[in-house]
């Protein structure tokens, strides 16, 4: 049997990018119930030697979106990183990515 770039990619980018979503989601939840500042989060690092949690998940759209984009293209072109932003904004990168990846 045949087995397709969109198989061996794409189904498992979409796993990854709702496992985000969803931890992404249960947190911002966490911080509201706790009266925690999201945003303060964004610049985290488990280790000092990691990079912040915002390139974390940016990466991950990168690499989802753009990844896909690149088997059909043949070109890696995503866009310049963005840098910090609002929690909520890494929150909308797993959707625009969900959104991307379900259209493929």
């Amino acid at each position: 049997m045949p087995t397709s770039l969109y198989d061996l990619s794409v189904p498992t980018f979409l796993q990854t990018v709702r496992a985000i979503g969803g931890f992404l989601g249960r947190a911002a939840q966490h911080f509201a119930e706790t009266g925690v500042d999201a945003d303060a989060f964004v610049h985290t690092r488990l280790f000092d030697d990691m990079a912040p949690f915002h390139f974390q998940i940016e990466a991950a759209w990168h690499h989802a979106v753009w990844g896909v984009e690149a088997l059909k293209t043949g070109a890696f072109t995503p866009p310049a990183l963005v840098g910090p932003v609002p929690f909520a904004e890494l929150q909308a990168m797993m959707v625009r990515a969900e959104t991307a990846l379900a259209g493929c």
